[in-house]
């Protein structure tokens, strides 16, 4: 499936959710819609002892899936039913919200895209691993290596779709338009106007500014050459000496 394949199916998904998410700046709820839209319940577990994994989807019902329980030091079986999301506790702590969201909308994406592929498998599948996508902090390796396997690709189609979800195409393009309607000097520095439009959009849509630049970039707003890091050294140099607005910064990754 193609990122604007995903984009589509996000779109169609949030008109049958919520219509004005489509095309008005606005942060989703996250939760509501994967428990109440998509009906997947929802659970918090230490998912390693070192933080390596943010999320889980389980498909079935198994009580083979392994999680750490920090206070007796040790990896323990849990049972977990059908549809479950297990997000690593980690994410429930200060300063971690937008990872949280991102997280969130990456396993509901597994929910959406992948449940066909673990029902093909099911009977193939080592009964000693649970029917789940266990989803790791970051899955730079596989692109460094070149060499995609399925959960690779799995991976990749969920992050493209969570960003899809959390900041629709229509309403980001609106966004970013109107972000330089207001203040028209942008037009005169690609860096600087890079900038404030993903700080725009991580506001309105509460990602972080990270996931708000690719999404632009993505979207062919941005052009992809430009790297956030320089872009905010130069707005700071612009706005001499105050640095990125308030805000910008905020998150520690996706």
């Amino acid at each position: 499936m193609s990122r604007i394949q995903m984009d589509r199916m996000a779109e169609l998904l949030l008109a049958d959710y919520r219509p004005t998410a489509v095309w008005r700046p606005q942060t989703i709820d996250i939760d509501d819609f994967v428990q109440n839209y998509l009906g997947m319940r929802q659970d918090f577990q230490y998912l390693s002892h070192c933080g390596l994994y943010l999320g889980m989807t389980v498909f079935y019902n198994t009580d083979r899936v392994v999680v750490y329980n920090p206070e007796a030091r040790r990896a323990e079986y849990l049972s977990v039913c059908a549809k479950t999301i297990l997000i690593d506790s980690s994410l429930l702590e200060k300063g971690q919200e937008h990872r949280y969201r991102f997280t969130m909308g990456h396993e509901a994406a597994h929910g959406i895209l992948h449940e066909a592929f673990f029902a093909a498998a099911e009977g193939r599948m080592n009964p000693d691993n649970p029917p789940a996508i266990q989803c790791r902090t970051s899955c730079s390796a596989a692109r460094a290596r070149g060499l995609w396997s399925d959960h690779d690709w799995m991976e990749w189609q969920a992050d493209a779709f969570s960003a899809a979800l959390l900041m629709p195409r229509p309403a980001v393009c609106k966004a970013a338009r109107d972000i330089c309607l207001k203040n028209p000097y942008l037009a005169a520095n690609e860096e600087i106007r890079a900038l404030e439009q993903a700080g725009a959009v991580s506001r309105l849509f509460s990602t972080s500014f990270e996931a708000a630049f690719r999404r632009l970039k993505d979207l062919g707003l941005v052009r992809r050459g430009l790297p956030p890091r320089k872009t905010g050294e130069v707005l700071g140099v612009f706005r001499q000496g105050t640095g990125p607005a308030p805000g910008l910064w905020k998150g520690g990754g996706l």
